[in-house]
């Protein structure tokens, strides 16, 4: 069964284009001699592959990028002028290296011999089906201790095949050791030893740097990511997502990863020249590494300044990130050293190795707790002005290296007061215990973490102090860069519940924009939750949210790049949600057209099953839960409207199926917008909630051969054409003919009456990782392509509201490849209007006294088009409605205690109408014990009668009452015993005029509560 799948999901593009053998098409690998600063500056600045080394810098170029090197510098020696000729010739010359079958052999191979201290996890799988494995060397291995964690990684270049051995043949020796040698077994004892075999094995297996993608692994990791390596996205391959993952949800003091092309210990930052203020003791660590060893005179220091400067490096996440002890080591010029020097170079490492696994056991432990249940609390420790560490949140163990010295530290903790303890001894060689107890604070919630962030070019005018928004706010804020990003992790899932649910602190008085979205996950995808400006509250129901944990931070644009201070100075962000007994949600839901075409797109026409999710987000159980679902478009018919969903745990959902019918008549691109009235504990709670999808396809597929069918508008150096031919049909839109440093966009605005997605075929031929064909929602780049690609489909979710997406073709300042195009066909929107469209604001008040009434719910239904909007007034009384179709519509205002108003009003395009309102009061609903909403069938109705669904026979006479938009009654009846209907005969229907009624049916003490549309 194919089915069309509508709820909080975004589909995942494939924008890496796999390459058969991991290098380039022609690559070559050469060799830079690097005669002055301002030669070094510019090399760095293509952002090309590549490595330090004796005074050159080693690239690896297309002939593309040789030409831009060549007009930097004429000192070039090609090393290898094929790569791929030379890989494969060097699959079969090296037969004393493992290969990566025989790595994990001799990895399952320890844990089978050595069970009680060693252990295999597979953080994933590589493109080409590879383990992403590690293996865990600890005394008590299966337990999580309260020791210090050391971690070893090899092989994220693949053809630096030197970096896996050194991994494979330690982990050999610390099995074969334990119970043998002293120092070995104590390091085990009292230790979690974590070695990550290969990063990259597609790589490794192909002779290649990049993965099977054509990605550099490490430039793909997603702290100050900048795209470089054909990086398409932060974390965007799956290599660097499990190796991201293991070190995430770990606690690593050390982190070394092994590289070769040269002799070096690359420390943090690689990203920016400014210093990290952990800096002494990672240069005195790497001082003992390079003393330890077998190398006669190592250098070691900051990557950026002793080799190059790089965005996305492994080194740069595990210490700016997690706060790890993190660098590159690089253990031979030979990226493939003979085999008679494998064993050498090993050697050379092996005691370097031993004595970080013992030097991460010094400086500073303890135990986070709280002070009156004495359980392990997550939290991060601020060291002085230290990039944070943090603890193990099962047992509660951190683990710092400091330097001999006097420190003072702050404890900051979901659900509880900052700690504070002073005048903190740290000895040489020795490890000083601080347990701290933390106190209890409610409301005390706010980020824990930060895994993904970008400063477009870095600005190092500013000092990137990304920890500070960890913690309450304290005027100590990050600045996010102009048009830069920023996810953080808030610990725990924030769940949508009544009201806004987080809150971002601005850290400076100035009021600066930015959006903010919510994740499924650590990746995403993101949902916008809308702008803010300053600090402003956000809720989840603004993207259909129904829970989240990750959130990005995006800054709007504005003002200058290079300087202190820019883009949104980010404080602090807090959980805001208040807990509910019950609050009531959607879940998601799909919907099959089986009993149709089954194409999985709803068509008009079709019988649909919708299967509805229901989440109980509240904190106790809500009881006989029932729903009601209507709809006001008459070309929509649900045929058994009324459904019980049941008891539904906090927590849990319950689901229900519904039967929709969509008429012949209903219009391709028709949005179905939907009402489910909820009811739990015998009408003791209520809700209502919205479905939404789109009858058929709004697709543009340039078929009419120009640009007439939709209001196109173009941007750039350069207008896009229509040629020939398309995915699979005979025509396409093509970017516009350009030169260097020049744009060429095709754009649309249009309004997304209903939340949905985006979906087109795309194809680009470019001068890879330079020249790209780009996707933009609403000025943000959503995604982007470079290099040789055929047709490929792509998706994307899209919020309700108006929207312009942009598609554009840019090119850089050096060479072109390819045919230096990119194309697009086969867009297909979500439900839009593309008229223009006006807002509805204004004031609601009391009709007597003029008070201004405050969560005034307001519904504004379209009367032609069945498209509805909603609104509330706040504090001021204010409401607004802004861009919407332009039209007729019908308006109503609901509020408990005053009787509802309805009106018919006219929204003019490209103005605003002005509308208040005087609300009457009178009998609301909280003057009856028991409110519940009732189905009306039909609904809409023209002629013919129409019938009440109770649910239920009252015990008594029940009254019925009706009134028009006006407020003014037009029936008031007495039914003496009922049952579970009322009919309200054809001959009253048909002499009402159209409009819409609002029906109460009264039953002792209990509230009935309907309405109808007379067409």
């Amino acid at each position: 069964m194919r089915k069309f799948i509508l709820t909080f999901c975004l589909f995942l593009s494939a924008t890496a284009m796999l390459v058969a053998q991991g290098w380039r098409d022609g690559e070559m690998e050469i060799s830079v001699k690097i005669s002055s600063q301002e030669t070094a500056m510019k090399i760095a600045k293509l952002g090309l592959p590549g490595d330090y080394s004796n005074g050159a810098v080693v690239l690896y170029v297309t002939p593309a990028e040789m030409q831009k090197v060549a007009l930097i510098t004429d000192e070039i020696t090609i090393l290898k002028k094929d790569m791929n000729a030379w890989a494969e010739s060097m699959k079969g010359s090296r037969e004393a290296y493992h290969s990566y079958a025989e790595i994990i052999a001799l990895a399952d191979s320890l844990v089978e011999h050595f069970p009680d201290i060693c252990q295999k996890t597979v953080f994933g799988m590589s493109i080409q089906n590879r383990q992403l494995a590690a293996l865990k060397i600890s005394d008590n291995v299966a337990v999580d201790e309260t020791e210090a964690e050391v971690m070893f990684d090899g092989g994220i270049h693949g053809d630096e095949i030197g970096a896996a051995e050194n991994v494979i043949r330690f982990a050999r020796d610390l099995c074969l050791g334990y119970g043998v040698d002293d120092e070995i077994t104590n390091l085990i004892d009292n230790r979690e030893i974590w070695l990550y075999l290969m990063v990259n094995p597609d790589g490794r297996e192909n002779m290649s740097r990049y993965n099977a993608a054509g990605v550099d692994i490490n430039r793909d990791w997603p702290f100050m990511w900048n795209g470089e390596g054909s990086s398409s996205g932060p974390a965007s391959q799956p290599e660097s997502k499990a190796l991201r993952n293991c070190a995430y949800n770990n606690q690593f003091v050390i982190h070394t990863t092994y590289h070769s092309g040269t002799e070096y210990i690359s420390c943090p930052w690689s990203y920016r020249s400014s210093q990290p203020t952990d800096l002494p003791g990672i240069l005195h660590l790497a001082g003992v590494y390079a003393d330890e060893s077998g190398y006669a005179n190592i250098e070691y220091g900051q990557g950026n300044t002793g080799m190059y400067p790089i965005n996305g490096s492994s080194k740069d996440f595990n210490y700016g990130a997690l706060g790890s002890v993190s660098w590159s080591m690089e253990i031979s010029y030979d990226k493939q050293p003979p085999a008679s020097q494998l064993m050498s170079f090993y050697l050379k490492n092996k005691p370097s190795m031993v004595a970080m696994i013992e030097y991460s056991g010094y400086g500073i432990e303890g135990l986070i707790t709280d002070e009156t249940t004495g359980e392990p609390v997550q939290a991060a420790i601020f060291i002085e002005d230290y990039y944070p560490c943090f603890n193990d949140p099962v047992v509660g163990d951190y683990h710092k290296y400091l330097l001999p010295g006097t420190y003072s530290l702050v404890v900051k903790a979901n659900g509880y007061d900052d700690a504070f303890v002073d005048n903190i001894v740290i000895n040489d060689l020795e490890s000083t215990e601080v347990n701290v107890a933390m106190s209890p604070a409610e409301n005390h919630k706010y980020i824990a973490k930060y895994p993904a962030s970008q400063i477009p070019d870095n600005n190092n005018y500013d000092e990137g102090l990304v920890p500070a928004i960890i913690g309450a706010p304290d005027n100590v804020n990050y600045s996010v860069g102009k048009s830069g990003w920023i996810v953080f992790d808030m610990q725990d899932e924030i769940y949508n519940m009544e009201g806004d649910e987080i809150t971002i602190y601005e850290g400076d008085e100035t009021q600066e924009g930015y959006s903010l979205f919510a994740g499924a996950s650590i990746d995403g995808p993101w949902v916008s939750l809308g702008e803010g400006e300053g600090t402003t509250s956000f809720d989840l129901s603004a993207g259909n949210v129904v829970k989240a944990r990750f959130f990005k931070l995006m800054d709007d644009g504005d003002g200058n790049a290079n300087t202190n201070d820019a883009g949104f100075d980010f404080d602090a962000a807090q959980n805001i949600a208040m807990e509910s007994d019950v609050y009531l949600l959607i879940d998601g839901f799909t919907i099959s057209d089986e009993a149709g075409n089954n194409n999985g797109v709803p068509e008009p026409g079709e019988t649909l099953v919708l299967n509805v999710n229901v989440r109980n987000n509240g904190i106790l159980t809500a009881y006989d839960v029932q729903g009601l679902l209507e709809c006001y478009n008459p070309e929509v018919t649900i045929t058994e409207p009324a459904a019980l969903f049941g008891d539904i745990d906090a927590g849990t959902t319950g689901n229900q199926t519904f039967e929709v019918v969509l008429s012949e008549q209903i219009l391709n691109g028709t949005p179905v917008m939907m009402t489910l009235s909820l009811e739990s504990d015998g009408g003791m709670y209520t809700s209502v909630v919205n479905i939404s999808f789109t009858a058929g396809e709004i697709t543009e597929d340039f078929e009419t051969g120009d640009f007439s069918l939709l209001p196109w508008s173009f941007e750039g150096n350069s207008s896009w054409n229509i040629t020939t031919p398309g995915a699979g049909s005979d025509y396409c839109a093509e970017s516009g003919t350009i030169t260097d440093n020049q744009t060429t966009s095709m754009v649309i605005t249009a309004n997304v009456l209903a939340d949905g997605y985006i979906s087109f075929d795309m194809k680009v031929s470019s001068e890879s990782g330079y020249d790209y064909l780009q996707f933009y929602i609403d000025n943000a780049l959503t995604d982007q392509w470079s290099g040789n690609s055929n047709w490929t489909e792509m998706a994307y979710n899209v919020t309700a509201g108006v929207h312009t997406f942009k598609w554009t073709y840019m090119k850089d300042g050096y060479v072109s490849s390819g045919a230096d195009k990119g194309w697009i066909d086969n867009i297909t929107f979500p439900s839009v209007s593309f008229d223009e469209s006006g807002s509805i604001t204004g004031i609601v008040t009391d009709a007597e006294s003029g008070a201004l009434i405050e969560d005034v719910a307001i519904t504004a239904l379209h009367q032609s088009m069945y498209y509805f909007t909603t609104a509330e007034t706040d504090e001021s009384g204010v409401y607004g409605m802004m861009d919407i179709p332009a039209g007729d519509y019908e308006i109503c205002f609901e509020k408990e205690g005053y009787v509802t108003f309805c009106d018919i009003v006219t929204v003019t395009a490209g103005e605003t109408l002005e509308f208040d309102v005087a609300l009457q009061y009178g009998v609301g609903i909280e003057d009856f014990d028991n409110v519940s909403s009732v189905s009306a069938i039909p609904n809409p109705v023209n002629n013919g009668s129409v019938t009440l669904n109770l649910g239920q026979s009252p015990d008594s006479d029940v009254l019925v009452t009706m009134t028009d938009s006006n407020g003014q009654q037009v029936l008031s009846r007495t039914v003496s015993n009922p049952g579970s209907t009322i009919i309200l005969e054809s001959s009253f229907i048909e002499g009402l005029p159209q409009g819409i009624y609002l029906i109460n049916v009264v039953a002792s003490n209990k509230l009935y509560i309907s309405k109808i549309i007379k067409m």
